[in-house]
């Protein structure tokens, strides 16, 4: 999903910790899936976008009941 919204240039081909970065117009955004939060400094329009995606994409893919918790 990140590599549609960004390309494959921005999004590692690999993920080997719990978190990991998406790097767009040379700003770096720390992706962290453990607690699903996104940190970008330089750019907070892009931390929002991120945290949306990974939120929505988060949702569809948990089973309900960890949502509802």
């Amino acid at each position: 999903m990140l590599r549609d919204m960004f390309g494959e240039a921005a999004v590692p081909k690999s993920v080997t910790k719990d978190d990991f970065y998406v790097t767009v117009d040379d700003k770096k955004a720390i992706i962290d899936f453990y607690n699903l939060k996104v940190t970008c400094e330089e750019d907070l329009t892009l931390q929002k976008i991120l945290q949306t995606a990974v939120s929505r994409l988060y949702n569809s893919l948990a089973p309900i009941s960890a949502i509802q918790m």
